[in-house]
């Protein structure tokens, strides 16, 4: 590993909000523990109008942590990814247009029950890989490896969510991966986000979230998109075209947009802050 000497550490943390009021007090919590391990930190909600108390919620702990609400004014789609990758562009637009230099890096937290159940004592971690310099984007395991639909590792490079037998084959290997690994070392992946995710702001404001396969197909070699075909045993027809309008996770866009254009080192870590 590469280790860097203390430099002061500012934290945009970013979250998505639909119907997720049966979740917020236990996650507000969360988070404020969360930005203790940085100097500063400001938190970017990104609410989508609910059915639920979610915005009397939000504005509430806006009176005891550093809220900035976005309310989007349009009109949800009937596709969810497409809703999410709306909401997490918001917040990075937000960033962008805040243009403050003395934060360096961003967090996006989902903000439903995947985030309520918090390995406090494992928090220390963060402090240890923000000295870090061998990372990019860092997520981190859990007792189980839930977010298989946003992982891209080789040789399961790309999109396999149509495919039950390659999701099973696929949460074997992520497990068996990360079991390996030692407590000081990181996975290498294509994308990885597991419910929460820090990024170098440097590296990452100039990407943007898309749900669709004609958006990160491209970005993927050729010769890993082969391997992963045939690796997985499935026909390329399951990727079809760069016209292809196909659903994917927004986060497979994001993540190798970043290591097209901007070299980045997208890391697993081994350790757990979330059950």
């Amino acid at each position: 590993m590469i280790r860097m000497e203390k430099t002061i550490n500012n934290c945009y943390i970013g979250g998505c909000v639909l119907n997720c009021a049966p979740y917020l007090d236990k996650v507000f919590e969360n988070i404020a523990l969360i930005g203790q391990s940085f100097d500063k930190y400001k938190i970017i909600i990104s609410y989508d109008h609910s059915s639920d108390d979610s915005l009397e919620i939000i504005k509430r702990y806006k009176s005891t942590l550093p809220i900035e609400i976005i309310i989007n004014q349009n009109p949800i789609t009937d596709i969810r990814e497409q809703n999410i990758a709306n909401a997490r562009n918001k917040i990075l637009d937000w960033i962008r247009n805040d243009n403050d230099d003395s934060y360096n890096y961003f967090i996006m937290i989902d903000m439903d029950d995947v985030s309520e159940p918090l390995i406090q004592e494992n928090l220390y971690v963060i402090g240890d890989y923000l000295r870090r310099d061998d990372w990019d984007a860092l997520s981190f395991n859990r007792v189980v490896y839930y977010d298989l639909f946003a992982l891209s590792i080789v040789p399961y490079i790309f999109s396999n969510w149509k495919n039950v037998n390659v999701y099973e084959n696929l949460f074997q290997f992520i497990k068996k991966r990360i079991a390996g690994l030692k407590p000081d070392q990181l996975l290498v992946c294509h994308s990885a986000f597991n419910g929460f995710a820090i990024y170098r702001k440097n590296i990452f404001i100039h990407c943007h979230y898309s749900c669709h396969i004609k958006d990160s197909i491209h970005l993927v070699d050729p010769f890993l998109l082969d391997k992963n075909m045939k690796f997985a045993n499935i026909n390329e027809n399951l990727y079809l075209t760069s016209q292809d309008d196909s659903v994917d996770c927004e986060h497979r866009s994001f993540h190798l947009q970043a290591i097209r254009d901007y070299g980045a080192r997208i890391r697993i870590s081994p350790y757990m802050l979330f059950v």
